[in-house]
């Protein structure tokens, strides 16, 4: 069975919360299962590993970017269970804004471009 790790590009933001032995067994890990560590947060990116909902520029640059942050425990829990896939959704880390604005059917803009389009619209289309 192809591990769900083959392939997939991640960044780790965990070097503050986690020993370098334990961190060094998780590269060895990931590399084990084919999947590419990067240092570099880029488009291409696929998770962004994080031990903690910490507030980084990593973490900041994913969420800009619409990369997942992903706990750490999905990994461990992958190797606990070898033999099936294991579903990343309840390892994906959100913020409690963007939980706020899920529930309140709020899509953030992201650019200053869009921010001020959407103001002009909403200006526009008052008068």
């Amino acid at each position: 069975m192809k591990s769900p790790l083959c392939g997939k590009t991640f960044v780790l933001d965990i070097s503050h919360n986690i020993r370098f032995k334990e961190k060094s067994l998780l590269i060895k890990y990931l590399r084990e299962q084919n999947a590419n560590i990067s240092h570099i947060l880029t488009a291409s990116t696929d998770y962004v590993l994080v031990k903690d909902d910490v507030d980084t520029y990593k973490t900041r640059r994913a969420k800009q970017l619409g990369i997942t942050l992903l706990n750490v425990e999905y990994i461990y829990e992958c190797q606990r269970n070898l033999d099936k896939i294991v579903n990343p959704d309840p390892y994906v880390i959100t913020s409690a804004e963007d939980k706020e604005h899920f529930k309140s059917g709020l899509i953030p803009a992201e650019s200053e471009f869009h921010k001020k389009y959407i103001f002009h619209m909403s200006f526009v289309t008052k008068q």
